[in-house]
């Protein structure tokens, strides 16, 4: 769960998959400065090289009818984080990551200026 100001979720190896491997992101808040970290994830991702998109997908799932976030009853978006950690070349398939629970909708173009994947 993220608090105010700028967080960063850090993912490395072994830390995605459906079900018991994904996270719930709390919080998670572009407007904030929160990113992803998920340059230990990625095996196959080339710096300059690489197509970030070949390697990361975001899936909409709407908003938070559920309110998963404890009775807080505000109004959130929920979006799935999916990485290839080797990306069209390698035989890993996407997995998620975490889903993330956001006060804005999230987008994969606006996603990309907040993750750290080759640095």
């Amino acid at each position: 769960t993220g608090g105010a100001g700028a967080d960063t979720f850090a993912y490395g190896p072994g830390e995605s998959g459906e079900g018991i491997n994904s996270d719930t992101v709390n919080d998670f808040n572009v407007t904030e400065g929160d990113a992803l970290d998920i340059r230990d994830l990625l095996t196959g991702f080339v710096p300059g090289v690489s197509d970030i998109n070949d390697f990361v997908t975001l899936t909409d799932l709407g908003q938070d009818e559920n309110d998963i976030n404890m009775n807080d009853n505000v109004m959130e978006f929920l979006a799935a984080f999916d990485v290839d950690a080797d990306g069209p070349v390698g035989p890993e398939p996407f997995e998620q990551v975490a889903i993330l629970v956001s006060p804005t909708p999230l987008d994969l173009t606006t996603l990309l200026g907040y993750i750290d994947a080759w640095t």
